[in-house]
């Protein structure tokens, strides 16, 4: 009898409180740009193609494509007339994407093919517009008081989904979490950095290097009310950084422990919610953040009094005393009569066992690479020599090893290793006292040695990009740098701390 009680309970909460997506509005329509099939013998890139896709009087386009083909070394260019700025694709990138692009701002976007050497059947077809409302019209709101408290906030670990207007927030480099009703449709996106809306409240997108497509296929979803309302999925990489979005932002949430009272806790939510009157209509679905009372705990949900409007569902629930993330923010229920709050808004637990499978399940489908270093160097006449890495070590990406504190205009090596424990039968680290150079060590087994001077300015680097292969995935190598440095021992040389990659994908 009582948990035939507790599901009608919860049946009524659900149908009482509203979830608080906010979808972008827009019209979309019919495209008939096609480039026919290009061949290109030439021995270089180059454009074969030009078109426009615009919807005069749009506050932004998003362009979708059927048929295209990107033979190898081939490539497809889309730049928005409105703030120039750009989107490239490849063959890999747009089918990540979904051949749907990013969004941009205006009504009007260049089209380019650009067909590589020697290619064959080059081809660009967009069939489809999708064109926003440049001033669209805010939805209800879940204020805990008389008036919306909200600041303006600039949090890099979270993003604008799109075109479904929730909030996501990363838990690692490509693992972002939503309220379950936020994803029920396919070519979605999330974008960080969002820029004030206009002045009329339309939307504002940032360039497409901050804008991220979901891989769909690694969606994990629950969407039944309140404390049953989660998403788990993946983001691909950008398609003109290649990077995933936690590497360029930088950071992502620290999972947290759901607290066991109310007393003494509080909680902030962070996201993209609407604005009405008398709030600027520039703050309209950009990110702002409030904190508030924690008000109740159930077995799968949180309750709890910040400021939420609609734009809002998916926002992370954050611990204020610890900063770390406890839940999902799914339904507004807040409400003010006569100066005194009402209802409380309300969000999925982290700790349900479903999500956190789901979420452990998610971080082990895609292998971001790392630097790592390793020891530390001897110190010479510029100082300690340090080797770092530039970018990301993963497949078909450009790095750099980057060595500094040496002294200029000397001979040098860049030593790449496929061990940073043994070499032959001797073990690494091995001390170089023996040859006149106390206090350096050997880290890597100098399997490649590359001559690299250390140049003028004493900053001598090396670049190069990885291969597309995926044999190479989980792959380590290690690198180290040895300087000439007459004045720093007898054996005349420093070198640098050994520094490790591991390939990712």
């Amino acid at each position: 009898m009582r948990t035939h009680l507790l599901a009608c309970a919860a049946l009524a909460l659900a149908v009482a409180v509203p979830a608080q997506s906010e979808p972008f509005r827009f019209t979309s329509h019919p495209a008939a740009l096609d480039s026919g099939y290009v061949d290109h013998p030439g021995a270089t890139a180059q454009v074969v193609y030009r078109g426009l896709a615009s919807v005069p009087g749009a506050g932004w386009l998003r362009l979708y494509f059927d048929r295209t083909n990107l033979p190898a070394g081939s490539s497809l260019r889309l730049t928005a007339r409105h703030d120039r700025a750009v989107q490239v694709f490849d063959a890999v990138s747009l089918r990540e994407y979904a051949d749907a692009s990013a969004y941009f701002n205006g009504d009007a976007v260049d089209v380019e093919l650009v067909a590589g050497p020697g290619t064959k059947a080059n081809r660009v077809m967009v069939v489809k517009l999708d064109a926003g409302d440049p001033a669209p019209i805010p939805g209800p709101s879940s204020i805990c008081g008389p008036t919306d408290d909200r600041t303006l906030s600039s949090d890099k670990r979270q993003g604008r989904q799109s075109p479904t207007g929730c909030s996501t927030w990363l838990v690692s480099e490509f693992v972002a979490l939503t309220a379950g009703h936020c994803t029920g449709t396919s070519q979605q996106q999330v974008h960080f950095n969002v820029p004030l809306s206009t002045s009329g409240g339309g939307l504002v997108f940032p360039p497409p290097e901050d804008q991220y497509a979901y891989d769909m296929t690694t969606l994990q979803r629950l969407s039944g009310g309140v404390g049953a309302d989660w998403s788990v999925v993946c983001v691909n990489r950008n398609s003109n950084t290649r990077m995933y979005p936690g590497q360029k932002q930088g950071s992502w949430y620290e999972i947290g422990v759901v607290p066991g009272s109310t007393t003494g806790n509080d909680i902030r939510v962070t996201g993209y919610g609407t604005v009405s009157a008398p709030v600027s209509p520039t703050w309209n679905q950009v990110q702002k953040t409030h904190v508030g009372p924690l008000w109740s705990i159930a077995a799968t949900s949180l309750g709890y009094r910040p400021d939420t409007t609609g734009g809002n569902s998916g926002s992370p629930v954050i611990h204020e005393q610890t900063g770390k993330a406890v839940g999902i923010h799914t339904h507004g229920g807040c409400g003010n009569s006569g100066g005194t709050i009402s209802g409380q808004n309300y969000g999925t637990r982290i700790d349900r066992a479903d999500l956190q499978a789901a979420l452990a399940s998610r971080r082990t489908l895609k292998r971001p690479g790392s630097f790592s270093t390793v020891g530390t160097g001897c110190a010479g006449g510029a100082g300690t020599p340090s080797l770092a890495g530039e970018g990301w070590p993963d497949l078909r990406l450009t790095i750099r090893l980057q060595a500094a504190n040496v002294v200029a205009n000397q001979a040098g090596v860049l030593l790449f290793g496929a061990s940073a424990t043994v070499w032959g039968s001797t073990p690494l680290p091995f001390p170089l006292a023996g040859i006149g150079a106390p206090l350096c060590s050997l880290r890597v087994s100098p399997d490649v040695i590359v001559p690299l001077g250390t140049g003028a300015a004493g900053t001598p680097s090396f670049t190069f990009t990885l291969p597309n292969s995926t044999a190479l995935i989980g792959v380590r190598f290690h690198n180290q740098y040895v300087a000439g440095d007459p004045g720093a021992n007898a054996a005349g040389i420093t070198v640098s701390n050994g520094l490790t990659a591991w390939i990712g994908d």
